[in-house]
């Protein structure tokens, strides 16, 4: 102890000598503390003990405000030090943290390059309020997302981007609408950024590298493809120009489908289940007729890769289920329960039967129109005899009338004859012969 306070001695010297009573300016005061920290390296146990020390002192040279300015770069510059553990830094402004004023600790808790659990830590320690301490940790969240956004530029890997973004999340306090929009928001967009980073080098949007922080469900429901759009408008022309490939957004959103589509229809197969569940967004429902039919062909091909099967109805299904139509997704959900409950050979042939209808447009406008005013219903009160004695005695009238328009197509035209109408004051030869 006595050694190691010689050391504390020692380091808090170097403010006796600097300051000699007159008032410091920020810059100053920056170097002294760096100075310090650097005499701190030599011994970083006593790290604690000099910030402690610092500040109960007083060190009269130094005005009221100095001292806690003094405190707080102290903190900033042993957190930047590779020496100096993390550990003691946030043991060392704790045990002097509720003596700061809160905007001091907040402030410092934001300038140290600390991990965000030990940032927060020095939050809890200092400032007293909860709803303050909330704000705060929400803010230094914030901030750190802000500077990852920023630090993309340069080489950092997925991986590294994924466990920092964890990390904030992980450490992040409860959050109301508003703070949690955007940080939601500032999430997005550094997937897209690193994303739009990858596809500058290897001409490749790597989906899977984020799938901890963004499902590919969930990058498609946040048009993750418009974001990275954005970050590629961002990038010079020049840069641009030396792109291996230029980026397509269509392509993107195709691609991003196609995996949506190969997880579901491997879902459905592993599950056993007799549905198929689409995700559901806003982003989903606005798809164009060629992404469904392509999302719709991958969803079959996937299937029938596991030896699966995809009926008429499941198509109809999902199609529902795409346009986000929750009642017609019922309404085919009942139906399919109902099929379910046929012999296997009616249900064959009623499938068979729906297919034939579906695939003309005339048949699907007639049974629709039957159905609309009773139609069927009326047949079936009548009974399976009865109902068969009248739709034979229609057929035939059917066929009455089309022979009869089948002979009437036949009959020759009558050649349009002209008639001029006589004027009493013209003659014509027969009157002229009249006359005679």
């Amino acid at each position: 102890m006595i050694f190691s306070q010689k050391r504390v001695n020692k380091v808090l010297k170097t403010v006796e000598e600097k300051a000699k009573g007159k008032k410091l300016s920020p810059t100053e005061i920056n170097e002294i503390a760096r100075e310090m920290v650097s005499q701190i390296e030599e011994c970083p146990e006593i790290f604690e003990e000099v910030l402690k020390q610092s500040y109960e002192r007083g060190l009269e040279i130094l005005p009221p405000d100095s001292r806690a300015e003094l405190s707080a770069e102290l903190i900033k510059e042993g957190s930047k030090s590779d020496i100096v553990p993390n550990e003691n830094v946030v043991q060392a402004t704790k045990a002097i943290a509720e003596n700061l004023p809160d905007d001091t600790v907040a402030q410092l808790a934001r300038k140290a390059e600390l991990g965000i659990k030990e940032k927060n830590a020095i939050v809890e320690a200092g400032i007293s309020d909860e709803e303050r301490k909330r704000e705060e940790k929400v803010s230094i969240a914030i901030d750190n997302l802000h500077k990852i956004y920023e630090s993309l530029e340069s080489l950092i890997s997925d991986r590294d981007i994924v466990q920092m973004i964890s990390k904030i999340m992980n450490n992040l306090p409860k959050t109301n609408q508003s703070e949690q929009l955007k940080i939601n928001q500032l999430v997005n967009n550094i997937i897209a950024k690193q994303m739009m980073q990858n596809y500058l080098r290897i001409a490749t949007i790597k989906f899977q590298s984020f799938y901890a922080i963004r499902t590919p469900e969930e990058m498609f429901a946040i048009n993750i493809p418009q974001l990275v759009k954005c970050e590629y408008k961002k990038i010079p022309t020049k840069v641009r120009e030396q792109n291996k490939k230029e980026y397509k957004e269509e392509d993107c959103r195709r691609d991003l489908l196609g995996i949506i589509a190969n997880h579901v229809a491997t879902k459905y197969i592993q599950d056993g289940s007799k549905k198929i569940f689409i995700p559901q967004s806003k982003e989903m429902k606005k798809i164009s007729e060629g992404e469904e039919q392509y999302f719709l062909e991958q969803i079959k091909q996937t299937v029938k890769d596991l030896n699966g099967n995809i009926d008429l109805l499941t198509e109809m299904d999902i199609k529902e289920q795409i346009r986000g139509n929750a009642e017609g997704a019922k309404q085919v959900e009942d139906y399919v329960a109902t099929m379910d409950q046929l012999p296997e050979k009616t249900k064959k042939n009623f499938i068979q039967q729906g297919k034939e209808i579906m695939e003309s447009e005339e048949l699907l406008k007639i049974s629709y129109y039957c159905n609309q005013v009773g139609l069927y219903q009326a047949l079936a009160s009548l009974g399976v005899d009865n109902a068969k004695q009248l739709v034979d005695t229609v057929m035939h009238s059917i066929e009455k009338r089309k022979r009869q328009i089948v002979s009437r197509e036949n009959i020759p035209k009558v050649v349009e004859t002209k008639f001029e109408k006589k004027n009493k004051n013209s003659k014509t030869p027969d009157d002229d012969n009249d006359a005679r």
